[in-house]
């Protein structure tokens, strides 16, 4: 790998996953300089046109998948069949190379496809290992598939902190993968960082379970030791959503315990009587008790006038306030825009792309995307012949076999949209 200059410039990643987790580490790896190798099944990663993909007429056409831009972009992606022993050799000799191996696959399948994490490490000792898993390596469920509904919001407790499972609320596609798989970027990073001083990589591990619950963890921490579950904020007057006139919400968001705010918030919605300490709503004893009261009571206040109103009546008074955006309003908040969360991606195709940037910036470094996702298997011979030095001869019998090259599976959501290229 070259060098051009941004933090991980010149380290290899050999990338064995799919779906949203793991690949989403491996593309802010890219982000920060890193070679990144994609290694796909022969019918391409499933992840690949299964979520809406939008449509721009004479622009983007309807075969560009922008879903899957996000956590592939900056890749070389090459297609492997891993239930071949001439696959399987490919993928190891890739990992000899590599500084880094990432991976999804649970210990059986890694075991089946004969790329046990142990022999990986022997094989290249400098070799950082790093797996991401539903349940953890360890325990029962080691070998247990998971999603992040399953295992982040169900078993690991988000969905019962927030109440999700009684309201029939579903999470957002990605939401407990890009988590987990920033804490992977987190532990290669410090495995990198450690192989500077010990001269020898070894295996990191993350899962969506273990994320969850650190997530969760001031919740958490307090129920180890008494076992309750934390009660919701709904009975905060400063700690939630109130409908506008417009049907729109305002995210009140300041500490009930904080006696500076009652006084500005009290003003800002025209009961400066409520916070005189001859009030039952006064002291913090007596807001405390009549926690139900004030919001029954600032329910039809918030009522009586639109967002727009509430923002500028909030704005300057010292108050911890946010409108609730939707995704359109997101995308233009000028705020995010001029701190650089949505860069641009030049697709051989469909021209520019907007994507969504890493959460961190890393001020004159260059990190950001630079390359869209490649379509699967565009790289399988140039990984073969410029990585691993096989000839034309070798990289030809490979394809005969059946070992590398993609393959479309007729009926599947990216042989029809292949179709249309």
């Amino acid at each position: 790998a070259t060098s051009d200059g941004r933090p991980l410039s010149g380290v290899v990643v050999v990338e064995v996953a799919n779906w949203i987790a793991a690949p989403s580490c491996g593309a802010l790896l890219a982000d920060l300089g890193a070679s990144v190798i994609k290694v796909e099944a022969r019918t391409g990663d499933s992840m690949r046109y299964v979520l809406r993909s939008p449509v721009r007429p004479g622009k983007l056409g309807d075969a560009v998948d922008i879903p899957f831009q996000v956590d592939n972009r900056g890749k070389q992606s090459i297609c492997v069949a891993l239930d071949t022993a001439e696959g399987q050799r490919v993928v190891r000799q890739l990992a000899e190379k590599a500084d880094v191996f990432t991976t999804n696959l649970i210990p059986e399948r890694l075991k089946k496809f004969g790329l046990d994490l142990d022999g990986l490490m022997q094989r290249n000792p400098r070799l950082i290992v790093a797996s991401l898993s539903g349940w953890g390596l360890a325990g029962p469920d080691a070998n247990r598939p998971a999603f992040d509904t399953s295992a982040f919001f169900a078993r690991g407790g988000v969905n019962g902190a927030l109440g999700l499972a009684a309201t029939g609320i579903k999470p957002r596609a990605g939401q407990g993968d890009h988590q987990t798989g920033l804490a992977m970027l987190s532990a290669v990073l410090a495995a990198l960082h450690g192989r500077t001083r010990t001269g020898k990589g070894g295996l990191v591990e993350v899962s969506l379970i273990r994320t969850a619950t650190w997530n969760l963890a001031t919740d958490i921490s307090s129920a180890l030791v008494d076992g309750v579950q934390t009660a919701s904020y709904e009975s905060n007057p400063l700690m939630r959503c109130y409908l506008c006139a417009d049907n729109r919400y305002v995210q009140i968001a300041m500490p009930f315990s904080e006696a500076k705010y009652w006084p500005r918030f009290c003003s800002a919605v025209g009961r400066a009587e409520w916070a005189r300490p001859d009030h039952a709503y006064g002291t913090r004893k007596g807001r405390g008790a009549h926690r139900d009261a004030i919001v029954a009571a600032l329910q039809p206040v918030f009522a009586a006038a639109p967002l727009s109103e509430w923002l500028d009546r909030l704005a300057g008074t010292g108050c911890i306030f946010a409108p609730v955006q939707t995704l359109k309003e997101v995308c233009a908040d000028p705020q995010l825009n001029e701190n650089g969360a949505f860069p641009s991606v030049q697709h051989p195709t469909a021209g520019e792309i907007k994507t969504v940037a890493a959460p961190f910036n890393l001020h004159g470094s260059g990190v950001g995307p630079r390359s869209p996702a490649p379509d699967p298997g565009e790289h399988t011979e140039a990984v073969l012949r410029g990585v691993l030095g096989m000839g034309a001869d070798e990289v030809a019998r490979l394809h005969e076999t059946g070992a590398v090259g993609y393959v479309p599976t007729p009926n599947t959501p990216l042989s029809r949209w292949m179709a249309k290229l």
